[in-house]
């Protein structure tokens, strides 16, 4: 084996380079490359590219970057759109950590809540059997076609399933609908049937996790390991926890757990659980 191979089969960084803009990088052998934008003035944040918050060497890169720029250590950090706190927050985390092949606690998918009305009763099931139109990601000229067999999951509830959520939200046609992002219990997924997201152009579920974030899911999902996380707060202008003045007059939404136990009342509103971000 020569040099160059060596290098290539490599499952280790090498180093952090500046590149004075902003941008550096952390090279994993010669076959990809942890990018990260420090943005400096006003708007200080690390954002990162070309890989999630699950990537196996994300919080090595991280911590060399600190050690390389230890001012970025209170910096927001950004994964698409996901912001899970500070740099330093991020690295003492142990929910966006754990060995190569196991899945995060919770997935995540964008929908409207006029569709949840089916999902709660259904579970969450790919277009060919629910006949929905996969617009997503069509004004993207690099999208590859998503499969008709399979649900998608993001692995935060970042840019990604927020748009997703408004797509679903402009196909409706129904005026007491809305955005809303689904969280959904990873204790329920068959393993085997997981895959990469087209998009990721990676083999591997857990490649396509790392880098892009997100994966498929062939076939369906059941509804009890699915709850609504987020709602669209329109006087806010952001996703918020589902609260009553956010739920009505969508009254089925908040019965809709009747069936089950451990869910909180919610006044004037019902049984519902009360989603909370910090699991």
């Amino acid at each position: 084996m020569n040099f160059k191979q060596w290098l290539e089969n490599r499952d280790e960084a090498l180093s952090w380079n500046n590149h004075e803009s902003g941008w550096v990088q952390y090279r994993i052998g010669m076959r990809a490359a942890i990018q990260a934008y420090i943005v400096n003035g006003r708007d200080k944040r690390v954002s990162i590219d070309g890989a999630g918050p699950y990537h196996p060497l994300m919080k090595r890169a991280v911590k060399m970057l600190v050690r390389q720029f230890p001012y970025v250590k209170d910096y927001p950090i950004e994964f698409d759109g996901y912001k899970p706190g500070t740099v330093m927050e991020y690295l003492k985390s142990s929910e966006l950590h754990g060995p190569k092949d196991v899945l995060p606690k919770y997935l995540y998918h964008g929908t409207s809540l006029f569709r949840w009305e089916r999902i709660r009763e259904e579970g969450l099931r790919p277009s060919s059997k629910t006949g929905a139109d996969l617009a997503y990601g069509a004004s993207i000229s690099t999208a590859r076609p998503a499969d008709p067999e399979c649900v998608y999951l993001s692995g935060s509830y970042g840019a990604t399933v927020r748009w997703a959520s408004n797509d679903a939200y402009r196909g409706d046609g129904s005026e007491n609908s809305k955005p809303i992002i689904l969280r959904v219990n990873t204790r329920g997924l068959e393993r085997l049937q997981l895959e990469p997201d087209p998009d990721s152009r990676k083999p591997t579920w857990q490649e396509s996790l790392w880098t892009l974030n997100s994966i498929a899911y062939r076939g369906s999902i059941d509804p009890q390991w699915i709850e609504v996380y987020k709602v669209w707060d329109e006087k806010a202008d952001k996703f918020n926890d589902p609260r009553p003045e956010l739920l009505e007059p969508q009254d089925w939404l908040a019965q809709q757990m009747l069936h089950r136990t451990g869910y909180k009342e919610i006044p004037n509103v019902g049984r519902y659980k009360w989603a909370n971000p910090k699991l």
